[in-house]
């Protein structure tokens, strides 16, 4: 099972990432089209279970750029990647083109992808622990160790993040305030009911994930390190310097028409 393991030494502690069997030596390209992932994924819920741990199953594929950059991220920063390994049981499944190991996503209640990678926590009992963000991380790529420090830590259970942010925003309000998300939620009364929530579904992604590359890209100008607000509060954090004005305006740079964006992805 391709997981992270940490070895830890009387001197230090050295994070390894089992190679999976394809060729693809690319960072982060860990998701393997030959694994039997429900057997994979069934023996991750084994082992979190016997030590009351959740479970980090990442839904994604090697020609996904945001996807090898999660599984790159999880392992490159020697905090985080500790943290990861000794607070998740963690599993990388290959989902092709979205054409493979969807049923192992239904198990979990996720009946569709909208963007690789898609993230799933599954507690210690078996239950998906946050279904709204499974679909946010889509920019997976541009998002910093301290975001993704704060999101894993406020969603294990597992009590204070490993890496300190310098600096926050609030995503999912930034999101909601983008032009591009409002123009699309004006759109959604013109869809068929059947589809609205499927649409919406998208929409509150796409529009979390692009202010999480306006974030990671905005603490990387200003080199600093930066986090979701609501992570931080969460976990009693210090939110350092809001800089959440500076991420609505990298954010409102982007034009999308979301609504056109969803409908070649599902039609």
């Amino acid at each position: 099972m391709r997981t992270l393991r940490t070895l830890i030494g009387a001197a230090a502690g050295l994070l390894l990432l089992a190679a999976p069997a394809c060729a693809d030596d690319r960072p982060g390209a860990v998701y393997d089209p030959q694994a039997d992932a429900g057997a994979e994924i069934d023996a991750a819920l084994e082992a979190a279970e016997s030590r009351g741990a959740p479970a980090l199953l990442v839904f994604g594929a090697n020609w996904c750029h945001d996807s090898r950059g999660l599984a790159a991220h999880l392992s490159e920063d020697r905090a985080l990647a500790a943290f990861m390994a000794e607070t998740y049981e963690i599993v990388f499944v290959d989902i092709g083109e979205r054409d493979r190991n969807l049923d192992q996503l239904a198990r979990f209640g996720v009946e569709a992808v909208y963007g690789t990678p898609t993230p799933v926590i599954v507690g210690a009992d078996a239950a998906i622990v946050e279904v709204q963000s499974v679909h946010a991380w889509r920019t997976a790529y541009d998002a910093g160790p301290a975001d993704l420090a704060a999101y894993f830590a406020r969603h294990s259970g597992a009590g204070a993040a490993p890496v300190t942010a310098e600096a926050s925003a609030d995503l999912t309000a930034i999101a909601q305030g983008w032009p591009s998300y409002q123009s699309a939620l004006q759109a959604l009364d013109g869809l068929p009911e059947a589809r609205r929530a499927d649409a919406r579904a998208y929409l509150d992604g796409m529009a979390v994930s692009m202010a999480r590359l306006s974030l990671g890209r905005v603490a990387r100008d200003m080199n600093t390190s930066a986090a979701d607000s609501a992570d931080l509060d969460a976990l009693g954090a210090d939110p350092g310097v809001d800089i959440g004005e500076a991420v609505a305006d990298r954010l409102a740079d982007y034009e999308i028409d979301l609504i056109a964006r969803w409908r070649e992805q599902r039609d």
